[in-house]
């Protein structure tokens, strides 16, 4: 089938309500990368995918910490058209650590996500643990962004064991560890 992307990018200043408003029928990319994310605004973004289908969601940037990465994930339920709908998370740069991940986790198991970047955070060697363990039992994600991340050669045997028994990834990006001894 066909599908529509439409970004939209606004400033958390304006009125999130009118994003929980929205009702399209086809999905479109959520696009949300460098504001500055305070918990209602996870609140409303979360709420406002419970109705909204949306493929893509670019969150770069956006300051995260652990309670706002808990509010965004309570709409991801099995049966949720979120978790219909979402095939991209960008998380990039939001200073996650392993603890973070907890809730991103509850995102990879109830969507069919074909791309994760979760780059430039700071998950080190247990996030890592966390998300290969994840994905060892997804059929779906293609595409990993794992670079700048702190791992350490611990990292590096996680990844290696995902790749022996994930079929499906395609794209692996791990650069910018340095694979020391920690």
């Amino acid at each position: 089938g066909c599908s529509l992307t439409i970004v939209f990018t606004f400033c958390f200043k304006c009125e999130l309500r009118l994003v929980a408003a929205l009702r399209l029928s086809l999905p479109f990319a959520l696009n949300v990368s460098y504001d500055w994310l305070q918990p209602y605004d996870c609140l409303c973004i979360s709420h406002a995918l419970l109705c909204c289908p949306v493929s893509t969601l670019n969150m770069m940037g956006c300051y995260m910490e652990n309670s706002e990465a808990e509010l965004l994930v309570k709409c991801y339920s099995d049966k949720s058209v979120a978790s219909q709908t979402l095939e991209e998370l960008y998380l990039h740069s939001n200073n996650f650590t392993s603890i973070d991940l907890l809730h991103i986790m509850k995102i990879i198991k109830t969507t069919r996500l074909r791309a994760l970047d979760v780059s430039y955070n700071n998950i080190g060697d247990d996030g890592t643990l966390l998300i290969v363990e994840a994905l060892k039992h997804s059929s779906s994600i293609t595409k990993l962004g794992l670079h700048h991340n702190k791992l350490s050669i611990k990292g590096a045997y996680y990844i290696s064991e995902l790749l022996s028994v994930n079929q499906t990834l395609e794209e692996l990006h791990i650069g910018g560890s340095e694979f020391g001894d920690d």
